[in-house]
Order: structure tokens, then C-alpha cells, then sequence
């Protein structure tokens, strides 16, 4: 059984340091924008049409461009993500550049296996820098081995 659409997710980098996560997902038919603010890595979305709610993702990429006159310095495209922490002025979100489905659960449900992940540093103008224990336990967080050991479920809770 072949997915119709796939979940896809692109990390947007720009040149002042915004950082914006595009989504494009499985179950839906438009395309996402979730902002990093700035200064407290706060996620926002809003759902507004034409402001971060959109029918494809390229339409998603000219809204940055264009509208708001950003200069994009990297994307990194990624099947999924499945973590965010945000520790002072750093944040780490982790994301999952490839995947394997092992199983197709009843109704449809695949079960993925991450076979590599990446950890995406964010900064933000935050004016408070994490703690040297904040600082250790972020390093020990994205140090975690997640290739070939976990798991998980687009569509389906199987914790």
C-alpha cells in the first residue's frame, strides 16, 4: 500500500537569523508556515490564509521571499520532525532526514523507522544565555543516538 501524499517539512534559515519550519503534511492539503520568534524561540502559527497558510510550499517559499523580503541563507529538508527545545538564547530542533516504513498498521497507519536524523542549533536574541547545567543537558539531549533505535507513527499514537 503506497502513500498518496507524503509528510514533508523544510527548516528555513535567513540571513538575519529567522528561522521558519515549513510543513507539508500527510492528512492535510495546504502547506504551513511556523515561525522561531526571534527573541524567545516561541513557535507561532496563526492559520491565516496568505500570511502562513498556503497551498504549496513553493507558494509558502515566495511568501518569505517576496512578501516579507527575507533572504533565505539555507533550507533542509526533512520527512519529519520530532523534537524542539529551547534553553535560553539556543534552541535544538530535531529532525528526520530519512525514514524506513517497517509495517502498515489496520487503516493505513505506517510505522517509520528514523535511519538518520539531524539536530538543527537555533539562536535567538533571548536576553538570558542558558546555565553550564542547561548547557550540558542540551549537549547530552542532541547527543542521543535516534538512527535505527526509535520509531514512530504519523497517524496513530503507538507509545
Amino acid at each position: 500500500m503506497e502513500r498518496a501524499r507524503r509528510t514533508k517539512h523544510v527548516v528555513v534559515r535567513t540571513a538575519c537569523n529567522r528561522a521558519f519550519l515549513i510543513s507539508s503534511l500527510r492528512f492535510r492539503n495546504d502547506t504551513q508556515i511556523i515561525s522561531f520568534d526571534p527573541t524567545t524561540g516561541t513557535l507561532s502559527y496563526f492559520a491565516l490564509q496568505q500570511y502562513d497558510l498556503f497551498a504549496t510550499e513553493e507558494e509558502a517559499l515566495m511568501h518569505l521571499t517576496k512578501e516579507r523580503k527575507l533572504v533565505i541563507k539555507e533550507q533542509i529538508p526533512c520527512v519529519a520532525v520530532v523534537g524542539y527545545v529551547q534553553v535560553g538564547s539556543r534552541g535544538a530542533l530535531c529532525v528526520v532526514k530519512e525514514t524506513r516504513d517497517d509495517c502498515v498498521l489496520a487503516g493505513g497507519h505506517y510505522i517509520s523507522t528514523i535511519t538518520d536524523v539531524k539536530w538543527i542549533t537555533l539562536s535567538f536574541n533571548f536576553p538570558f544565555s542558558c546555565s553550564t547545567a542547561e548547557a550540558r543537558n542540551l549537549r547530552m539531549l542532541t547527543e542521543f543516538p535516534i538512527s535505527n533505535l526509535h520509531y514512530y507513527c504519523e497517524t496513530l499514537d503507538i507509545s
